[in-house]
């Protein structure tokens, strides 16, 4: 990874830039308006460059989107290639849309039944029009993270005995992320609620409510 980085915030509608140097921020921009469409969204991606004054190429994008899907899946004791080609099976049961899917994974504490992973699920054509419009910006679409992901490297910052479990939650342009895991940065379960508690307080807490009884 190059050590200067352009780190992309998609929220939903709700976008933000960041230059990176180093771990060191130089620079942040939130657009005023919402991204309601990524027909032009390399437009906006130039516009963070220019407000932010990043001068390299290598883009990172953490991502909050209606259309990305999240699963918990257990699985056999199995690794590597193996285990790839098992998750193939299952994105192609899981995911909520008729098109292609994108995917990726996070590792989660075993079930009571067998080991399990939080499967991300996205349309591949809407990844593919994020890194077009990256490349259209001349940036370099190097990662696109889950916002859960983010959160579940926050686990480690929390004052929490080693084992002690946490639900860890955040806004995320009108919906909620959600992780539940330990201080080691392990979790049991990630989740995006439709609902934002700006918005709809009392829904998000019914759903925390639930998440927290599972």
């Amino acid at each position: 990874m190059s050590e200067t980085v352009l780190t992309l915030s998609l929220l939903n509608e709700r976008f933000s830039a960041s230059a990176v140097h180093r771990g060191n921020v130089l620079n942040n921009w939130e657009r005023p308006e919402p991204v309601t469409d990524l027909a032009d969204f390399a437009s906006v991606l130039r516009e963070a460059v220019k407000q932010t004054g990043y001068a390299g190429t290598q883009a990172i994008m953490v991502l909050a989107h209606q259309r990305l899907a999240q699963q918990l899946v257990e699985t056999p004791p199995i690794k590597g290639r193996n285990l790839k080609w098992f998750l193939r099976g299952r994105v192609k049961d899981l995911k909520p849309f008729p098109s292609d899917a994108a995917w990726s994974y996070q590792p989660t504490l075993p079930t009571r039944n067998a080991q399990a992973l939080l499967l991300h699920l996205l349309p591949k054509e809407l990844l593919d029009q994020l890194v077009l419009a990256c490349g259209q910006a001349e940036l370099q679409c190097a990662r696109v993270i889950p916002a859960s992901a983010i959160l579940q490297r926050q686990l480690t910052e929390l004052p929490l005995e080693q084992n002690e479990v946490a639900l860890l939650a955040a806004e995320t342009g009108g919906t909620t992320t959600v992780v539940i895991g330990r201080k080691d940065g392990q979790i049991y379960l990630g989740r995006t609620l439709s609902n934002s508690w700006n918005v709809h307080a009392d829904r998000v807490n019914v759903d925390l409510t639930a998440l927290c009884s599972m």
